[in-house]
């Protein structure tokens, strides 16, 4: 399966993905909190299990993203939750959240060579939580800036390897056109000589083609991928300027269908 970021892309795009997914549930939880929906005996429970297992206090709901998630798990029968049909049931709403936990204990273990296709699950997995936890914009723009970093990664990969497999296509070619030239000038060598009769050897020469293939081969070295500009995700700036009824497809990523990333886009690299 291919990996199109490197591990110090993946290191900026788990903390950023991780830290808006888990603002975004503090929020949910502390909304419903302030609503009267939170049962006090369950948060008593994952607090306790929080603590037991030598964490420090979490102010408010900060626990980790797997935790949060349990906790709205919990309670996903006294929750609200947003942008439901009337026929939504618990176990739609389940999925979701057990989909996202099990990312969230997968986030604790950072290898940062994650294959794309695990990546574009994390994604739509992530858009279809914010999907019934959130109405507000900002954490959708943060999900696309993350998308679009992501897409930004496998278009580059994708053509710096095709640009490497023309490259080498290129060397091949040249080498197989100096050794033809030069055997060719080989044959021409010999025959002057023996026409010759005077037994010196003939002079070295060096082809045009032998010469270009000797630099392509030993010239500057192939850039396996360019640098990305990750100031989008690592800007720090939260700040986006977005009105709160300004539309989303003016920051360049809503589609307009209601989707961010098309479950069926990445399929070809399974």
């Amino acid at each position: 399966m291919p990996i199109s970021m490197a591990p110090r892309e993946q290191a900026i795009f788990y903390s950023e993905l991780e830290w808006t997914m888990s603002h975004t549930v503090h929020n949910f939880i502390t909304a419903q909190f302030n609503a009267g929906r939170l049962d006090t005996e369950k948060l008593r429970k994952v607090a306790e299990d929080w603590q037991r297992r030598g964490h420090s206090r979490a102010t408010g709901f900060r626990f980790d993203l797997e935790t949060q998630l349990e906790l709205c798990r919990l309670h996903v029968g006294d929750f609200q939750f947003y942008n439901t049909k009337h026929n939504t049931s618990q176990a739609s709403l389940l999925s979701v959240i057990e989909a996202n936990r099990s990312n969230a204990r997968a986030f604790k273990i950072r290898t940062y060579v994650t294959p794309d296709t695990v990546i574009a699950k994390w994604l739509l997995d992530c858009q279809s939580l914010l999907n019934i936890i959130t109405v507000a914009d900002e954490p959708f723009i943060e999900l696309g800036r993350l998308v679009r970093f992501f897409r930004r990664s496998v278009e580059a990969a994708t053509t710096m390897a095709k640009a490497k497999d023309e490259q080498s296509s290129k060397i091949g070619s040249d080498i197989v056109g100096s050794a033809t030239a030069t055997a060719g000038s080989s044959t021409a060598a010999t025959s002057t000589a023996a026409g010759s009769g005077n037994g010196a050897p003939p002079a070295a020469t060096v082809t045009g083609a032998s010469a270009a293939s000797h630099q392509a081969v030993l010239g500057s070295p192939i850039q396996l991928r360019p640098s990305h500009t990750v100031g989008g995700p690592v800007s720090g700036n939260h700040g986006h300027g977005y009105g709160h009824g300004q539309q989303r497809q003016n920051d360049g990523w809503w589609n307009g269908r209601g989707s961010i990333l098309d479950p069926a886009e990445y399929a070809e690299h399974e």
